[in-house]
């Protein structure tokens, strides 16, 4: 899903804030950091001290998420326009773009390594995925990217206007 989908938020980002893509996409970045580092951090102390069971846990956050996506769907305004068929960004020749692979690869590779770490990490440390170690070792993972996020936020127009 993430491989998929976050290539192409770039793309919304020049329609809903022209100028300003980066630090819109900083910004989300840093949203998802955020949610990610208090949901690994309060799955254990919190979610699983109540409800006792990791599957409840799920449960729960994935009534979050599916409210995020009804939100998404029903408050995100719809362009009007469809894409013709020679629109650059027709489906078709989206997938068939070599370089949009790479990006979907490196997206999706990036992805499969934050999230193993994620995994795995509960599972090796002193006490075992339900310890405290567990949590704030995943509250330290997903939290050291705040400052990096909050910096690019704060210094992304030197970044947006440059060539590499």
């Amino acid at each position: 899903g993430i491989a998929l989908t976050q290539p192409g938020l770039p793309a919304l980002f020049q329609r809903w804030f022209t100028g300003r893509v980066q630090t819109a996409s900083v910004t989300l970045t840093l949203g998802i950091t955020v949610g990610e580092m208090i949901s690994a951090s309060i799955s254990r102390p919190v979610l699983y001290a109540l409800l006792h069971s990791w599957q409840a846990t799920m449960v729960v956050w994935g009534v979050l998420g599916t409210s995020c996506l009804v939100i998404w769907l029903t408050r995100v305004p719809r362009l009007q326009v469809g894409l013709s068929e020679g629109s650059p960004w027709a489906l078709g020749k989206l997938f068939g773009s070599p370089q949009l692979w790479a990006v979907y690869i490196c997206f999706g590779g990036q992805s499969l390594v934050f999230f193993a770490a994620n995994t795995w990490i509960p599972t090796s440390v002193v006490g075992g995925p339900h310890s405290a170690l567990a949590s704030l070792s995943l509250g330290v993972l997903n939290g050291v990217m705040v400052p990096v996020d909050v910096g690019l936020i704060l210094l992304g127009g030197s970044f947006a206007t440059s060539r590499w």
